[in-house]
């Protein structure tokens, strides 16, 4: 799940507590746009993300409100979706092919993953089934670090108005149990 600039409910120690110290004190009074973002979610690496002012495009990771084809499926598995965002890699833009079919992504021609029936608990995922080209507004975005990832393969492309900011891991966490 990513959280927005909040005290994680893990306890953090040294470095990783001195930034995140620094990065409160520098968010003071900032807008609806969080300046950092924790991560705890193995889609992507843990750790503390820093808002960049870099464009957004394939291979940089954006935070984004969850798009509401997602809601059937995430209000039941995982509901924290409704207000955190989420954080993944765009792996496609406008113009790029993407498809969904045959239980494949295929992105440009190119196979990236598979795409699951069911999630890690056997609950059926929902399955976004196209093949076309990304409109001008649109991103999808992917992660191939877990198996069944929630991501554009089950709710689709989302919108760039979705995107909160592209983000830019700056301390890698390890938040498992100890």
């Amino acid at each position: 799940m990513l959280r927005s600039l909040r005290i994680p409910s893990r306890p953090v120690t040294g470095l990783a507590a001195s930034a995140l110290v620094a990065a409160l004190l520098s968010a003071g009074g900032s807008g609806k746009t969080p300046l950092v973002l924790l991560n705890d979610s193995p889609s992507e690496p843990t750790g503390l993300y820093l808002l960049t002012r870099k464009r957004i495009e394939s291979g940089r990771l954006v935070a984004f409100h969850t798009p509401s084809e997602a809601f059937p499926y995430a209000d039941h598995h995982h509901p924290m979706l409704r207000r955190h965002p989420i954080l993944k890699e765009v792996a496609a833009s406008s113009g790029d092919e993407v498809c969904t079919t045959s239980n494949r992504l295929v992105i440009n021609a190119t196979y990236r993953a598979r795409i699951a029936n069911e999630d890690r608990f056997g609950e059926t995922l929902p399955h976004w089934r196209q093949c076309r080209r990304l409109s001008r507004d649109e991103l999808f975005v992917f992660s191939n670090r877990i198996p069944q990832s929630f991501d554009s393969r089950y709710y689709g492309p989302i919108r760039q108005s979705q995107v909160i900011g592209v983000y830019q891991l700056i301390l890698p966490l390890s938040l498992g149990a100890s």
